[in-house]
């Protein structure tokens, strides 16, 4: 599912973008937060918006999910960063007889106004075709 690489204050890894392993991705996220010293308030805002950010960069509004997908974690002075990125070249997993993003919604970007709400800093980045990158800071609080 995964693969990894590590620097002195980063986490990055590619993760396959079946919906079934977002909350594996987001369980990695919430430990190297924990791990940056956030509390429980904070985690669960940061684990909640990864968990939406994933769900738009794999699948929302699109003609099946994205077959791999990049998150990288990165500690800053005050906060965190977090980036998740489409990196499936286009190719799409598709599966037959089923309607892809069932629950999102026809009008609106509701999940990215819910990112916006939970971190201090967000914003989607449309690439070329179908794919996208969500980059997303949380600040400790002062």
């Amino acid at each position: 599912m995964f693969t990894t690489k590590t620097g002195d204050n980063c986490i990055e890894f590619i993760a396959a973008g079946k919906p079934e392993y977002i909350d594996a991705v987001c369980l990695a996220i919430k430990i190297f937060a924990e791990d940056k010293g956030f509390n429980e308030e904070n985690l669960e805002d940061i684990e909640l918006a990864s968990k939406e950010a994933c769900k738009i960069v794999i699948c929302h509004k699109r003609d099946g999910y994205a077959s791999k997908y990049k998150v990288k974690c990165e500690g800053l002075e005050d906060g965190i960063k977090i980036a998740v990125e489409d990196v499936s070249c286009e190719k799409r997993i598709r599966i037959p007889e089923q309607r892809i993003c069932l629950n999102c919604p026809e009008e609106g970007n509701v999940c990215l106004e819910l990112i916006k709400s939970l971190m201090d800093e967000a914003q989607i980045e449309q690439k070329k075709g179908e794919t996208c990158s969500i980059t997303m800071v949380k600040k400790h609080a002062r």
